[in-house]
């Protein structure tokens, strides 16, 4: 065996020890460092103990409630495991820093999270996130206990989308389905803007969630589409038998700002989206040609808006959280273990229940990863991930870089 020389490898030591002193070294400066207060103003009005979710129990079981904030915009994350996870903290500082940067409107962060984990985000954001413009508010629940609350739900969806999945599941695999039963968790809120960690404001929040403003009256849900070739790969077996279908295929013009279901402007009106256009296809499934216009390439859920009240009160959506429901969408789709959570459930509603999506413009979303161009769909890829509009929100899937201005 080769012996490596005793200089190469002490060089190769002193490099790996200095590099593992500068990660200690960022990892202090931008959780554990104390930052300057703003001048004028506390940077977290209602920090204190009667603004956090407190747990209560009624009848036995433990509930969870969230204080009304009107006044406030609900921005939401779930932060899991933080206390072993220190780069996602550094993301949701990041998120954050650049919604109080851009912004003025006051916005009130709900976390769902363990209490480890809420506390460490808490100490970091208060040291680590503040300004003389926007307002701050702080607000958790229990992960534990959302989940306990919704496991009738949740546990059914799990099992229909991951039936191969071990039967005890995990915590964390529970968790990317939160989405669809904020409805029952947050009470007292009509809406909620439901954000991964990894994403950027480059626009005030305000802008996002005047969004709703551009709801049909049958509108649940505003999402971005997927910008990668994603479903078109997941549908492989369902696109196979039905060549006509214009689900997974690149979308209409670079993702429109429309509803799902409705004629595209200019179009024909009984084009609609969803719908199969006429002809067939004679290529394979990965070339440009072979892609009818007018796509639904499926959702992205890393910018999410909910209308809870809307969920609340559709009998619709009610009946399409049954076990039996998401049954027959994963097969009628052939679509299951994708382990995408709870965007593999919006996708496939956005397929079957059409007018209840809002599309966003790609600026509202503008995901950054790549992962699909050098997995066999190069010649398409352009097609899903151009976005040619100034970016209003960055998203850093796959762990991508986030351009610098």
């Amino acid at each position: 065996m080769r012996r490596i020389p005793r200089l190469y490898g002490r060089r190769r030591g002193i490099f790996l020890a200095i590099s593992l002193i500068l990660a200690v070294w960022i990892i202090f400066v931008f959780v554990f460092l104390p930052a300057p207060a703003p001048a004028s103003s506390a940077p977290f009005p209602g920090t204190n103990s009667t603004d956090l979710l407190e747990n209560s129990s009624t009848t036995g079981k433990s509930t969870t409630t969230l204080p009304s904030a009107s006044a406030y915009i609900p921005l939401l994350f779930i932060l899991e495991q933080a206390d072993k996870n220190s780069f996602l903290l550094l993301k949701l500082l990041r998120c954050l820093r650049s919604v109080v940067a851009t912004g003025h409107a006051p916005v009130n962060v709900i976390i769902i999270s363990e209490r480890k984990s809420f506390d460490l985000a808490e100490s970091a954001i208060k040291r680590n996130v503040t300004s003389d413009k926007a307002k701050l508010r702080l607000s958790y629940l229990n992960l534990d206990d959302a989940v306990a609350l919704s496991r009738d739900i949740l546990g059914p969806i799990k099992s229909r989308l991951f039936p191969t999945a071990r039967t005890t599941s995990t915590l964390s695999q529970t968790a990317f389905f939160l989405s669809t039963v904020l409805h029952q968790l947050l009470p007292f809120h009509n809406r909620v803007l439901y954000i991964d960690a990894d994403t950027v404001f480059h626009s005030d929040i305000a802008g996002l969630y005047r969004q709703f403003d551009r709801f049909s009256d049958r509108n649940l849900f505003a999402a971005a589409y997927e910008q990668q070739p994603t479903y078109r790969h997941a549908l492989a077996t369902y696109r196979k038998s039905h060549p006509n279908t214009t689900f997974g295929s690149a979308p209409p013009g670079g993702n429109p700002d429309i509803t799902l279901g409705s004629a595209p402007p200019g179009g024909n009106p009984d084009a609609m989206l969803g719908s199969a256009p006429p002809g067939g296809r004679s290529h394979p499934d990965t070339t440009l040609r072979s892609a009818p216009s007018g796509g639904n390439p499926g959702i992205n859920s890393g910018v999410l808006l909910i209308d809870l009240n809307r969920l609340r009160r559709s009998a619709q959506f009610q009946a399409a959280l049954q076990p039996d429901a998401i049954g027959n969408l994963t097969e009628k789709y052939s679509f299951a273990d994708h382990l995408r959570g709870d965007q593999d459930l919006l996708t496939l509603w956005s397929f079957e229940y059409p007018h209840w999506f809002h599309v966003m413009p790609c600026e509202w979303n503008r995901q950054l990863c790549v992962r699909w161009k050098s997995k066999g769909y190069a010649e398409v890829f352009e097609a899903y991930h151009a976005c040619s509009n100034r970016v209003m929100i960055y998203h850093a899937n796959c762990n991508t870089r986030v351009p610098v201005k």
